[in-house]
């Protein structure tokens, strides 16, 4: 076998393989996205200030200001102490740092959970 053909064999296949494992991942994340989101509202209402919060921070998630006033949210409703979203919020961002190496753009949220006052986003590239 022509050793150009093989090398175009393997790197198909590494490269099917990495595309593979990126679109696996990305479910995995929807999936516990989805998950978190849930629980959100399913404890603490799918209306008010915190679901408004939380959906005018997904149409600009990069903006400071709407991370901010989710993060007030959460801690005035006593969502950020809750140990079930705390759990989640970490499997979400495990996955997250997973598909980070794969895809250099993505970006990993990072919670510092405890009491509300220890509350804080911090948003990495």
């Amino acid at each position: 076998m022509d050793s150009a053909i093989l090398h175009a064999i393997v790197g198909a296949l590494g490269a099917g393989a990495l595309e593979s494992a990126k679109d696996a991942a990305k479910e995995g994340i929807a999936e516990a996205y989805k998950k978190l989101r849930s629980t959100l509202s399913n404890r603490f209402g799918s209306k008010g200030s915190l679901e408004t919060a939380l959906t005018s921070l997904e149409t600009n998630p990069d903006s400071k200001a709407r991370q901010e006033v989710l993060q007030e949210e959460l801690i005035a409703s006593g969502a950020a102490s809750d140990p079930t979203l705390r759990d989640e919020a970490s499997s979400l961002i495990q996955l997250l740092e997973r598909l980070q190496p794969m895809d250099s753009g993505s970006q990993v949220a990072h919670g510092v959970w405890g009491s509300p006052k220890q509350t804080e986003i911090v948003v990495r590239t």
